[in-house]
């Protein structure tokens, strides 16, 4: 036995110092797999070397023979150490290194020298954050889109980590003032729309924090400023600064708005160009221009009124608004006359007074006075006194013409009207003379032809100076009337204008006879007697019709037509339910029965009533009487019922 555990004791001696100084990696492994986060820092331990019984005086060294730029052995150890730090994300995704192990001691194995292949495989940590591709986005969006639409697809972020939860990333809208309007419905599709209501008049510009996150462990996040400018639609109507206005006074002719001018503005802020009109009852007295100023048009203007105030934009006026307006002139000033006429002729002299003008003022101001016309040389007016005075007459003169006249204390003005008439506008000059003054012409078929009209001069250009619509006069002087005119007038008298190449004028008048008028109404009136007196005729035969026709009724007809005759007759009288008919009345029950009271013409007997009982009935009883004779016809017996309507039997 003693030899046995010796022999035992030489063979772990021998194995000891066998295994002793090798570089056998345990568990039989022929190299060596390690791996590391990307984070580990320059200095820290990777890994150890599993060398067989390695000690640190066993007699091994290890030494980096490839790799040496990442890893390094400790000395005096079997410890991989990094030496520079490591990127997965720059595609240091694995490390090969090569170790080679040599026994620096005298030893019977076999592997006293060995190179041992380490692979290290550097795993992702979630080190970067995602980067989008610009530091702020801008988008214009237009207010009122619908829910759901689309304003924007350009956000696009990126994660430099490893394919995998640390570069997946998800897209939201941060919580904030304006983040209820915008919404991203596919956190892993940076799609932006429309979440609620956009209004233009609440938010004209916005911004909202966009974020991008990764799913790594912990994660990690970046956001982005979207600003968002928003354009405005036009979906607003124009609006008045106020609902309603009031005018109480004028001056210059224009209505003073209290209490501040009509003035509308767009809704939209889109500085659309507004367009002001007038509607409503006596609206068409006044006139709005584009400034929202009312004028007067009639002079004078009514006292009091309401009417409307439309403004709508000049390219959309489907988009319009309205405000009242109530003129209610209490004017402090009146006129003695609200309509004063002058009658003057071309060869009245000029500074010549032609009226005095008066107004008052019931405030005791002192008063302007101003004239309007179409002709302003013609006439003026004395500021302070009111006279109208005689002007330069105008190279075309004419027969009439109006003017307007305010009298103003400078807070209030009224007006009034200037009819002018000019009686003589032939000028004594040496302009175009008419050979006649006047021409008179009878037109049978209605006012059809008058000319030529000669002058003494060689070239006249002719002009009518009035009734223009239904007359016209050619360049030889011929006046015709208009196709389709119709001059309402029995005798027209027509101004004629003659003017001379050097601007000189000469006047004449055309009076022409319309018998065609006349002719007219009396065709009318013809028509309306003869229309009557065949109403008279037609009721008289009416009448003689009748009477004819009674009078054959009555008369007897021939043997052959007697029979005839009678019945008509018989049927006649029979059917008499007057009270003035001759018969027998009698009031009581009807018969029950339905019995009737007949005459036998036959047997010569009629059946009479001879007694009504309590009962109601008729009892029948027969009498002889006369035999009918010719002529003989029923006699009406009436019988009233319990209702009260009468029966006639015969």
């Amino acid at each position: 036995m003693r030899d046995g555990m010796t022999a035992r004791w030489l063979f772990q001696t021998w194995l000891v110092s066998v295994v002793a100084g090798s570089c056998l990696l345990e568990n039989g492994r022929s190299s060596v797999y390690l791996s590391v986060f990307e984070d580990l820092r320059p200095g820290e331990i990777v890994g150890s070397i599993p060398v067989e019984d390695f000690k640190t005086d066993g007699g091994i060294e290890l030494k980096v023979v490839k790799g040496s730029d990442f890893v390094d052995i400790n000395p005096g150890s079997n410890q991989l150490t990094l030496k520079s730090p490591l990127d997965r994300d720059e595609g240091n995704s694995k490390i090969e290194a090569v170790v080679e192990c040599k026994s620096t001691v005298d030893s019977a194995s076999d592997f006293d020298q060995l190179n041992i292949t380490v692979f290290i495989t550097v795993k992702d940590v979630n080190d970067n954050a995602p980067e989008f591709d610009e530091k702020e986005y801008h988008i214009n969006v237009s207010e009122e889109l619908p829910i759901a639409t689309i304003v924007f697809t350009g956000i696009s972020a990126t994660d430099k980590d490893q394919p995998g939860p640390n570069s997946f990333l998800q897209y939201s809208i941060l919580p904030s003032e304006y983040s209820h309007l915008l919404d991203i419905e596919d956190p892993f599709k940076p799609v932006i729309t429309v979440k609620n209501r956009i209004d233009y008049e609440k938010a004209k510009s916005f911004t909202v924090q966009i974020e991008a996150r990764d799913q790594g462990n912990p994660s990690r996040a970046s956001v982005v400023p979207l600003h968002v400018t928003v354009e405005d639609q036009n979906d607003l109507n124009p609006r008045f600064e106020r609902d309603y206005y009031v005018s109480r006074r004028m001056k210059d002719g224009l209505l003073v708005i209290d209490p501040s001018p009509i003035r509308a503005v767009d809704g939209d802020a889109l500085n659309a160009n507004i367009r002001y009109s007038l509607s409503g009852e006596l609206s068409s007295h006044f006139a709005i221009n584009q400034d929202g100023q009312i004028r007067v048009r009639s002079n004078p203007p009514p006292p009091f009124a309401v009417f409307f105030v439309h403004a709508y934009e000049e390219k959309n006026p489907e988009k319009n608004a309205t405000a009242i307006i109530k003129v209610q002139q209490g004017s402090n000033i009146h006129f003695e006359n609200d309509l004063y006429n002058l009658k003057l002729s071309s060869n009245t002299p000029q500074g010549t007074v032609l009226a005095r003008i008066k107004a008052y003022s019931e405030t005791n101001n002192p008063l302007k006075y101003k004239i309007l016309g179409i002709e302003p040389q013609m006439l003026r007016i004395e500021p302070s006194s009111g006279n109208i005075i005689m002007g330069k007459l105008p190279i075309q003169l004419k027969v009439f013409y109006e003017y307007n006249i305010t009298a103003t204390d400078g807070a209030e003005e009224s007006h009034a009207r200037v009819h002018v008439f000019v009686d003589a506008i032939a000028d004594c000059s040496d302009g175009p003379r008419f050979e006649r003054v006047e021409s008179t012409a009878d037109s049978p078929e209605g006012l059809t032809l008058v000319g030529p009209l000669k002058t003494n001069a060689d070239q006249v250009s002719y002009e009518l100076l009035n009734m223009k619509k239904d007359f016209h006069i050619s360049s030889e002087g011929i006046v015709t009337m208009r196709q389709g005119a119709a001059p309402q007038c029995v005798v027209c008298e027509i101004v004629v204008l003659a003017r001379d190449q050097h601007g000189r004028v000469g006047h004449t008048k055309v009076i022409l006879r319309n018998p065609g008028l006349v002719m007219s109404t009396s065709s009318a009136l013809t028509f309306l007697v003869l229309c009557i007196f065949c109403l008279i005729l037609l009721m008289m035969v009416v009448f003689v019709c009748k009477k004819v026709s009674y009078v054959l009724q009555e008369k007897p007809f021939s043997s052959s037509d007697s029979s005839g005759w009678r019945h008509n007759k018989r049927n006649r009288m029979c059917w008499l339910n007057r009270s003035t008919d001759s018969g027998v009345i009698i009031t009581g029950t009807m018969p029950t029965n339905g019995s009737r009271y007949v005459v036998n013409p036959e047997k010569g007997i009629d059946n009479r009533i001879s007694d009504i009982s309590v009962t109601g009935n008729i009892t029948q009883t027969k009498s002889p009487g006369p035999v009918r004779t010719s002529g003989a016809h029923l006699v009406p017996v009436t019988v009233s019922n319990r209702d009260g309507a009468p029966t006639v039997y015969f």
